[in-house]
């Protein structure tokens, strides 16, 4: 299995891993030294209960706003959003092979830019 990335069970051990992964090998040709954590930044998110005005189960609706509010007792701003999407026309899908595995993958895709 090709991974792209360290695999953990818990986001403390992904720090450790990644750490450990781009630390400095002077056989590394590809390797660029740059910094794993970055400035402060506005922490938003936006939610769609009904994209596209789609019926959605209540048990999904129910795990979106709890994951909100998981977001906000996080000092997340959460901000609900209506869906409208960019495509208005059908989007034909097939099969490719990636590094990462088996993926679908747009072969035509036709949008309205607005």
């Amino acid at each position: 299995m090709a991974v792209s990335g360290p695999i953990a069970r818990c986001v403390s051990d992904l720090k450790i891993s990644l750490a450990a992964m781009a630390a400095p090998d002077p056989r590394d040709s590809w390797y660029v030294g740059m910094s794993l954590s970055g400035p402060e930044y506005p922490k938003r998110a936006a939610m769609t209960l009904a994209p596209d005005e789609m019926p959605v189960d209540d048990t999904i609706c129910a795990a979106i706003l709890e994951a909100a509010e998981k977001l906000k007792d996080a000092g997340w701003t959460v901000d609900e959003v209506e869906y409208r999407p960019c495509c208005t026309s059908r989007v034909e899908f097939g099969p490719s092979l990636t590094l990462d595995g088996f993926s679908l993958r747009p072969l035509s895709l036709e949008c309205q830019v607005s």
